[in-house]
């Protein structure tokens, strides 16, 4: 006979134990930033508390999420492991988004620990959601052969006694990858890039920050689909997006969400991405221009004021974008398509060409205020510096040569 795992539940560290029908147990869990902060409005009701939404990942796991925890298991260890193999599983509730709240499963079998997210969606913006982003990480993974997005397992839903409506996916987690958010650095008097490390927090140095913004631009370029102009659009620094991880010097980003694969452009042209178009060359500047705006965005650790990074940004969204075009090959790019792109298209727009399309980006494609009015703020510093950022990379090139 198959024995269910005996579940232990964590609030976002493994040293924050808690056990059922405690006082923690039947706390409301937050479901915005309001209630998270301690400003729920008094007449709202909200029934949903720790307790529930724990029973609902373990009856997930149970009933659906199991099957699948063992089959990647037995993949990983090469050889067949049976459901009774898993005597414990770890749930550790990690945070709350505006979408999910996701918690990290983990588990140890056979001396080999292993780990899963599970996104768990409670609000209606989360339920509406949660189908389409398992669908597009599933598309995305099959398409590309280099991946940067976590593999998906499962998903599935169910009621609970209040009859509120609970989706969840498993998926892969990204061992030993940490959020990150723009942070003050009180000593230094400026602010600079934090990595959330369950050991203690840091900061990033210039050279790892660099790394990190041309990592993130070489990632989204990677999925920018030339021939239907597709895109991975919602983004943001300040969702978490994107983690980071850091070893031996080396830094490595890897992108964990994906809520929307679209083009930006309702109405387009047909065009092949090996005959130069003009149409493919123009959404191509668009999408960069957009890119390069936000990488900058974020807020100030990761719940606090939208903030907008120094010009670090700027040259390093450039170079990775220049390397994501060299890797799309298979998408029928020409061998040398970066270079050309960069030097002879990219290099013959001015400064006020680039802040007329800049500017009309904003006003088109953003639609908070806060960010709206940070762009606008900023965009005149924010052309200058990508303007002289393009003029340096050309000439750069030209001397390579």
């Amino acid at each position: 006979m198959l024995n269910n795992p005996q579940f232990n539940y964590y609030l976002y560290h493994t040293d924050n134990f808690i056990q059922k029908n405690t006082a923690k147990w039947h706390l409301p869990l937050p479901l915005n930033r309001n209630m998270l902060e301690g400003r729920m409005n008094e007449t709202s009701e909200h029934h949903f508390t720790l307790g529930d939404y724990f029973e609902s990942v373990s009856t997930f796991l149970i009933h659906q999420g199991m099957n699948h925890i063992l089959a990647y298991a037995s993949k990983i260890l090469g050889q067949n492991i049976s459901k009774n193999s898993i005597e414990q599983l770890g749930v550790r509730l990690e945070k709350h988004g505006e979408f999910y709240h996701p918690s990290r499963i983990h588990t140890e079998i056979n001396g080999k620990k292993f780990s899963f997210v599970l996104n768990v969606a409670i609000s209606k913006p989360g339920n509406s959601l949660i189908k389409r982003e398992f669908g597009l990480l599933k598309h995305l993974n099959e398409k590309y052969r280099q991946s940067f997005l976590p593999e998906v397992f499962c998903l599935g839903g169910l009621g609970t006694k209040n009859n509120q409506k609970v989706s969840m996916f498993l998926g892969e987690w990204f061992e030993d990858f940490d959020e990150f958010h723009i942070s003050y650095d009180a000593e230094a008097g400026v602010n600079r890039i934090m990595v959330w490390a369950e050991d203690g927090n840091f900061f990033l140095s210039s050279e790892e920050t660099a790394k990190l913004y041309c990592q993130a631009a070489k990632i989204l370029t990677l999925y920018y689909a030339v021939d239907t102009c597709e895109q991975i659009l919602s983004w943001h620094h300040a969702a978490g997006d994107f983690v980071i991880n850091i070893m031996d010097n080396d830094v490595c980003l890897k992108l964990i969400s994906v809520r929307n694969y679209a083009s930006m452009f309702r109405y387009r042209e047909e065009f092949n991405a090996d005959d130069g178009s003009e149409t493919m060359l123009d959404a191509l500047l668009i999408f960069f221009l957009n890119m390069s705006i936000r990488m900058r965005l974020d807020r100030l650790n990761g719940v606090g004021d939208m903030v907008w990074s120094d010009t670090i940004a700027v040259e390093n969204c450039l170079l990775g974008f220049y390397e994501g075009l060299k890797l799309k090959y298979c998408e029928g790019l020409q061998r040398g398509f970066a270079d050309a792109y960069v030097n002879d298209y990219l290099s013959k727009y001015g400064i006020a060409e680039l802040y007329e399309l800049s500017s009309s980006i904003a006003d088109r494609f953003y639609q908070n205020i806060n960010e709206i009015e940070l762009i606008q703020s900023h965009l005149n510093e924010h052309i200058q510096a990508l303007y002289a950022s393009i003029q340096f990379f050309v000439q750069s090139n030209k001397k390579a040569t």
